[in-house]
Parts: C-alpha cells; sequence; structure tokens
C-alpha cells in the first residue's frame, strides 16, 4: 500500500471512530422524541439515523481491514439513500437534502477513480433529481411561512453552492496532481533520453512528416535548420546497400507483422562518413487498427561495430603475422570443396609448407629471431600469389596456401617453384643473416572430398614425404600415400599394443674377429611377432617406433632381454665368459629423464659383467645431443659400458668430433662394405678410416659383410671384426645358444662357424 492511500486510511478511520457514536447517539435521541411526543418525522428520522449508524459502522470495519475504497463507496450509497428516504418522508427538507447527493461525490473523489468515480456520479446525479421532484410537488401544500420558505431555500442555496465550489475544487486538484505527474513522467523521460544520447524520430503516417530530435541531427553532423521533416531526409543518408533492406523492416512493422522495429545500418553524415545506427521503434494505431505513427531513437553504434569486427578479424586472424588463421583459412577450404562438388570443372590446390630446421633459429638466435622469420616469411609467401589466393598460418612454422579458382593443376607446381626461389634470398633477423628453405605438400580438389579437414590432411601427408626425401622441395599427394599413411597409423596402435603384450623377441647376430674367424660376441636385434602380419624386421617398424617416441620403452626391453641372455651364456659356458653383447641404444633413451635409473637397474643385475655390454650409438644421435651426450656416456663408460659408433660414415661427424667422447669402437655401415667389391675409392675410403681410427686407438667393425672376398679385403685393410649373413644371419636366442656349443670360441674357423649356423638352423 503507498503512504499516501495509509494516511487517507487513518484519516477515515479517525472520522468514523467520532461520526459512528454520534450518529448513534442522535438516533437514540430521535427515538426518544418519537416515544415522547408521538411525532411521526421524528420517529422516521430515528429510523434512518439508525440505518445510517448500520451502514457507517460496516464502512469503519472495511476501513479497518484496509479496503479503502469499498468503505468510501459504502459510505457514499448511504448518503443518497438516506437523502432519498428522508425527502420522502420530509418532503420540506429537500433543499437542504439537495446537497447530499453532491457531497456524497465530494467525499468520494479523492478515493474512487474510473468507473466507480462515474457510477457513483451519475447516482448522485439522479438522486438529486428525485429530491428536487419530491420537494417541488408537495411545496403548495407546505403550511411554512412563505418567509422562513425563502430563507430556508436561500440557506439551501448557498450550501449548494459551497459544495459545488468543494467539488470543482477537488476536480481542480485531481487534474493539478494528473499535470504534474505528466510533467514529471515526461521529464523522467526527457533526462532519459539525454542520458541515453539516443536521437529521437516520429513519423506521422497521416501526414507522411517526420519529427526529429536536435541529438537526431547531431549524430550526423547536422544543424538544427539543416534537415527537413520528410522521411527522405532519414532514408536518404542511409546507406545504399541497407536502404531496400531498413525500408522493408519498416513495412513489415508497419503492417502489425513484427512486434518492435529494430535495425542495424550505416547512415552517411554531412563529411561524407557512415556511422553504424542502430534504430528502434514502436508502431501506434488507431481504434480501427490503422497504423498512423511510428516513433523511436537511433543509438550511433560505430564504435560497438568495430569493437565487433576487430573482435571477429582477431579470432580469425594469426596475432604474429597478420595472415588468416586455421579457422579462417578451412572456413574458405570448405567453401572451395562444395564450389567442386557443384561445378567440377572448377580447380583449387592446397599448399601445406613449413620451415625446414626452424627448431635451429628458436634454439641458436632465440624465439624473437624466430617470429622475426616467421613474420617475414608470411611477407614473401603473399608476394608470391595472387591477390584471391589465401596465405595463413596454421601455427607454429607451419603455413597453408590456397590457390582459388586455378586453371590447371601445373599453376599450383609453378607456384611452388616461385616460392622456393623467394626463399633464396637471406632473411636479416636483427643483425644476422640467415638462409632457409621450405618443403611443401601439394594436394589438388577432386570431387571427392566431402570435408575441407580431407584436402589439408592430405596436403599433410604429402608434406611428410617431401621432408623425408630430403626437404628443400614439394611433393605432390596421390592416393597411395593416404594409403600408406593409415597403415602407418594402424602401425603405431599394433606397437602400443605389442609393448603391453610382450609381443617383441630378440635375435641375435655374431660378430667374428676378421684375424681368427673367431666369435668374439652377439649383436642384440628386435623383431616383432606380429599377431597377424608375422615376424617383422625392425625396418618396417622401427622408424615409427622413433617418430613417436616407442622407441624407449622398446629399447629398454630389449637392452634388458639381451643383458639376461648373455648372463645366461655366461653361465652356461665359463670358459667363453669374455663373450660380450651389442645393443643400439637411441636418442631418445640417451635423453631419457629415467637413464640412469634404467641403467642402475641393469647394473645391479649384471655386477662385473658390465664391462662385456657395448651400447651402439649412431654418430648423429651423439652430434645432435653433443651438449648433453658427453655428461651421459662418460656415466655410462664408468659404469665399464664400452660405447660403439654405429653405421659411421653415414652422419655428419668427423673423426676428430668422435674423439671428444669415450668411444672405443666404429662400426662401418653396410652400404660402404656392399660396394667394396666393385669400387676401389670405396676401399680407400674404408683403408683411410681403419688407419685413422687404429691411430685414435679405436676398434673396427665391418657390417653386412655377405662375400669371402668383401672378409679378404677387409682382412688386409686391417679391419678388426666382421658381421654380416656371410657368418651368419641373425638368430633367436636357442639357435644362438646352438652356434656357441657347437662352433666354440676359441678354435673355430669360418667354415666351422657357417656349418655350426647351418646346424642350428
Amino acid at each position: 500500500m503507498y503512504a499516501d492511500q495509509a494516511a487517507q486510511l487513518v484519516r477515515l478511520h479517525q472520522f468514523l471512530r467520532w461520526i459512528v457514536p454520534s450518529n448513534f447517539g442522535f438516533a437514540l435521541i430521535a427515538a426518544i422524541g418519537f416515544i415522547v411526543f408521538r411525532d411521526l418525522p421524528t420517529g422516521i428520522t430515528a429510523i434512518v439515523l439508525i440505518l445510517c449508524s448500520g451502514v457507517l459502522f460496516l464502512a469503519q470495519v472495511l476501513v479497518r481491514r484496509e479496503r479503502l475504497k469499498e468503505a468510501v463507496s459504502t459510505i457514499c450509497v448511504a448518503l443518497l439513500g438516506a437523502s432519498v428516504l428522508i425527502v420522502l418522508l420530509q418532503p420540506a427538507l429537500f433543499p437542504t437534502l439537495a446537497c447530499i447527493p453532491l457531497l456524497a461525490v465530494a467525499l468520494a473523489l479523492p478515493y474512487l477513480d474510473g468507473r466507480s468515480l462515474r457510477f457513483l456520479t451519475v447516482a448522485a446525479f439522479l438522486t438529486t433529481i428525485v429530491i428536487v421532484l419530491c420537494g417541488e410537488f408537495v411545496s403548495s401544500w407546505s403550511r411554512l411561512p412563505d418567509w422562513f420558505v425563502v430563507g430556508f431555500r436561500i440557506a439551501s442555496l448557498t450550501t449548494t453552492i459551497g459544495l459545488v465550489l468543494v467539488l470543482l475544487w477537488q476536480f481542480s486538484s485531481r487534474l493539478n496532481d494528473t499535470l504534474a505527474r505528466t510533467r514529471a513522467a515526461e521529464e523522467r523521460y526527457s533526462l532519459a533520453a539525454r542520458g541515453a544520447n539516443d536521437g529521437l524520430w516520429d513519423w506521422d503516417l497521416l501526414t507522411n512528416e517526420v519529427y526529429y530530435s536536435t541529438r537526431w541531427k547531431e549524430m550526423l553532423g547536422c544543424g538544427e535548420d539543416e534537415v527537413g521533416t520528410s522521411p527522405d531526409e532519414w532514408f536518404n543518408r542511409i546507406h545504399e546497400d541497407d536502404r531496400i533492406r531498413v525500408k522493408a523492416e519498416l513495412a513489415v512493422h508497419r503492417d502489425g507483422l513484427t512486434p518492435h522495429f529494430e535495425s542495424e545500418h550505416r547512415m552517411r553524415d554531412v563529411n561524407g562518413r557512415y556511422h553504424w545506427i542502430l534504430s528502434r521503434g514502436l508502431a501506434v494505431c488507431n481504434q480501427d487498427g490503422q497504423t498512423t505513427r511510428i516513433a523511436g531513437s537511433q543509438t550511433d553504434i560505430t564504435v560497438r561495430k568495430q569493437a565487433e569486427e576487430q573482435l571477429i578479424h582477431d579470432a580469425l586472424h594469426d596475432s604474429l603475422t597478420g595472415l588468416p588463421n586455421r579457422v579462417l583459412f578451412m572456413d574458405r577450404l570448405g567453401k572451395a570443396v562444395k564450389q567442386v562438388r557443384r561445378h567440377p570443372d572448377y580447380l583449387f590446390a592446397v599448399l601445406f609448407l613449413d620451415l625446414d630446421r626452424f627448431k635451429v633459429v628458436n634454439d641458436s638466435l632465440g624465439h624473437t629471431a624466430g617470429d622475426e622469420l616467421l613474420v617475414e616469411l608470411g611477407r614473401r609467401l603473399l608476394a608470391a600469389v595472387r591477390p584471391n589466393d589465401t596465405v595463413a598460418r596454421l601455427g607454429g612454422d607451419e603455413f597453408a596456401i590456397l590457390l582459388d579458382g586455378i586453371t590447371n593443376l601445373h599453376f599450383a607446381t609453378s607456384v611452388a617453384d616461385r616460392l622456393q626461389v623467394h626463399m633464396e634470398a637471406p632473411f636479416v633477423l636483427q643483425v644476422n643473416e640467415v638462409f632457409s628453405a621450405i618443403s611443401m605438400g601439394i594436394a589438388f580438389s577432386q570431387a571427392d572430398y566431402e570435408q575441407p579437414e580431407e584436402v589439408l590432411r592430405d596436403a599433410d601427408i604429402a608434406l611428410y614425404r617431401a621432408k623425408a626425401m630430403g626437404r628443400a622441395r614439394h611433393i605432390v599427394f596421390h592416393r597411395a600415400m593416404h594409403v600408406r599413411a593409415v597403415e602407418v597409423l594402424q602401425l603405431e596402435m599394433d606397437l602400443r599394443r605389442a609393448i603391453e603384450r610382450q609381443e617383441f623377441v630378440v635375435y641375435y647376430q655374431p660378430i667374428v674377429s676378421m684375424q681368427t674367424e673367431q666369435i668374439t660376441g652377439f649383436e642384440a636385434l628386435v623383431r616383432w611377432q606380429h599377431p597377424q602380419r608375422g615376424l617383422l624386421a625392425p625396418g618396417e617398424f622401427v622408424p615409427i617406433a622413433e617418430e613417436t617416441g616407442l622407441i624407449a620403452p622398446i629399447g629398454w626391453l630389449v637392452l634388458t632381454e639381451a643383458c639376461r641372455q648373455m648372463r645366461i651364456w655366461q653361465a652356461h659356458f665359463p670358459d667363453y665368459s669374455a663373450l660380450t653383447m651389442s645393443v643400439n641404444f637411441s636418442g631418445t633413451q640417451l635423453a631419457h629423464p629415467d637413464l640412469t635409473k634404467h641403467i642402475d637397474a641393469i647394473a645391479r643385475e649384471l655386477g662385473a659383467s658390465m664391462r662385456y655390454l657395448r651400447l651402439e650409438i649412431t654418430e648423429t644421435v651423439i652430434m645432435d645431443h653433443a651438449g648433453s651426450s658427453a655428461e651421459v656416456l662418460a656415466y655410462l663408460r664408468s659404469l665399464g659400458i664400452q660405447l660403439h659408433i654405429d653405421d659411421f660414415g653415414t652422419g655428419y661427424s668427423s673423426l676428430s668430433a668422435l674423439h671428444q667422447f669415450p668411444i672405443s669402437t666404429l662400426k662401418i655401415d653396410r652400404s660402404f662394405i656392399g660396394r667394396l667389391d666393385a669400387d676401389g675409392q670405396h676401399a680407400n675410403m674404408i683403408e683411410t678410416i681403419v688407419t685413422l681410427a687404429h691411430n685414435l686407438r679405436l676398434d673396427v667393425i665391418a657390417e653386412g659383410v655377405e662375400t669371402a672376398a668383401q672378409s679378404q679385403h677387409l682382412r688386409r685393410l686391417g679391419c678388426d671384426y666382421g658381421q654380416g649373413y656371410l657368418f651368419s644371419k641373425p638368430v633367436d636366442a636357442d639357435k644362438a645358444t646352438a652356434l656357441i656349443a657347437q662352433a666354440g670360441i676359441t678354435s673355430c674357423s669360418r667354415s666351422a662357424l657357417v656349418t655350426a649356423a647351418y646346424i642350428a638352423k
């Protein structure tokens, strides 16, 4: 309940608390007068007063229950009813009673409104007519003196005029209150409009004139008199691309098809610049449902639109290079894929590329230089393509180019060649000049592509093939690559399960002395007993294991099993305790954080036999980990483990560099041995390696010895040890045991060893 209504209730309740007992008192006096004087009018008056007291008591009850309007209505009806009843009984009192309806209306005016007040006013008017008619009808039979009647009527007229003035004052008060509330509402609306900084407009559809507020004009830089009242003042300033849409939206709302009008569009100011405007409006209809006007406001949302556009740009572009990012590239590629499906003659190509050896730049010159390299690469890529092509940075040093709407497939390869030419110039990074190259995979549009991810996948497969073939080149994708990629993925999944299921087995190949042809040790070689494909050689799964990091657990498994087998042979053949075991050691194992834990566990198992363990590491692995490998290799050497350089001659090291590490033996790669018979140059190279190695007090093992001529040649060149199919192919542990048992270790010729190997089969 509002505060003013509560105050009215309090005042009315106080009035009723006084008037109800008083009215009962007058009724009691009138009743006594009727009993004493037997005067009929007095008795009637008593009855009327009693009835009025009952009604007033009812009103008091309603007031207590805070039902203000019902209480006032009850009192007013009681007054009207009492005045009619009294005039019927006492017609001579009609001049005074004629004021009672006015009094009822005056009493009800502050409390009632609307329909209730209208009904009360009509009832009061009818009551007045009844009172006057009744009074005039019996006035001719009045026995009162004329002077009394005239004076009585003058007094009644004066009272009536006073009540009329009170009634007019009440109406004036209500009107003034209404006007005050209207002015307050207008002031609040005006203040809110100024605070919102909105321009207002009001379109009178009957006169086809529009009112434009001052703020509306200021938004467009117009003066007060520079804008008329025509709707064209609005529409002609709307951007031509938005004008038809805005008019359509207004027409739809005018016809009542939308609850309100709202439109975002561009409007031209007096300087010719366009601003983004948000315009809202609401239609007003007459009693027939016809729209007569539309009024609303408009807000300048240019800053908001610019912020939204910047957010969209940032979401779709790379923050470093400013190029489109993966999201935008995939969106445009998706549109190209759909275009091919609609128009089979349409052609496009995707070039997926990355920088060769980008990590070297980051690690040597820092990430700031790496960022500069990426930015400059983006510029060169843009310079090599057409304006309608898309160059995007997908992440890291990976970029992609969408050649849209090409005329033939040769165009894409020519762009790739042009990109390689652009890469020949050095990159100036801070104060350094850096030369870099890119590898690219190219995928052409095909009708069976359904998703853009499929195109990028195939281009990535081709990129992987390009990097595997030597970098700084481009490869065009063909279906066989995808088949191979799927096979590799399946093989990787099988590899992970193979580790859990322990499907790997270790084979052993003898290493013999080239001078005595005696077995001096074995090299442990892993094989995979695949459940469906059978026994797989290392070349079929080791490269994938190295890429996926699975080579580490496989390497530890082989190392552990080989050491266990060596202990068995030493126990079974005590006369042959000098038998060595060579195990390949990968770069992943060399850099493994748990390397010392694994090696310490093996050391506890082998004890003094650690001096017979040989770890074979490629020269490339050692040089790639040159910073950290020296300390690790020294640790391994301290445990008695000897280190061999595997596949020597295929990497990028030198003997002088390797001499810094605790190396004991070099293994010449089989590619040199295979050409030994037919190429004298390779014989000279092998002789040089052997001589330099011996000068550095290093032993030499020749891999891949397959013919007796190769064996004799290596013996003449001074090679210390040999390994290959001439002596024995890799065999399992049982057959290797048979080799030791039957061929012996101290008096075995090559022919005896071959015979033992044959028997071991």
